[in-house]
């Protein structure tokens, strides 16, 4: 599961879905029915600031904190932050935070959670935003992890 997570963290989201990405995407939903936690096994920096702050992500994905409120913590100026979180992980903070809220909204869906509960539990203002992300991600609605 690990290769398929990274693939999924690798692709670029600018265009529409081919068919080896959304294949790799549903055997990914497929997977996480047999990982509850996959969203840990996500790229992580070395640096011990960004990693610290990547821990407090991922304990608390729905946290709507911006972007120069974690720089603050993590005792760098923004600019400094974003450079360094590219470098370290290869995207940019606010990709890998979707990333981090998109797998752990899957985990929990296919845990049987409801959806508008995930949704509101992890940011997002709305089901409807919640569910046009996940489906941009994944190229599946978020029903589908419920029958699967």
């Amino acid at each position: 599961m690990q290769g398929l997570v990274d693939e999924i963290i690798a692709m670029q989201f600018a265009f529409m879905m081919n068919t080896r990405m959304s294949t790799i995407a549903r055997l990914l939903i497929d997977e996480i029915e047999r990982a509850p936690r996959i969203a840990e096994r996500l790229l992580f920096p070395s640096d011990r600031r960004l990693r610290r702050v990547c821990d407090a992500i991922i304990a608390q994905p729905g946290d709507c904190h911006d972007i120069d409120y974690w720089a603050r913590e993590a005792g760098m100026a923004r600019r400094t932050f974003t450079r360094l979180f590219q470098l370290e992980i290869g995207m940019g903070f606010a990709a890998w935070r979707r990333r981090v809220r998109v797998i752990e909204a899957a985990s929990r869906i296919a845990s049987g959670q409801p959806i508008a509960k995930v949704a509101y539990d992890l940011g997002y203002e709305n089901a409807g935003s919640f569910s046009t992300m996940f489906h941009r991600t994944f190229g599946v609605v978020p029903s589908a992890l419920r029958s699967s």
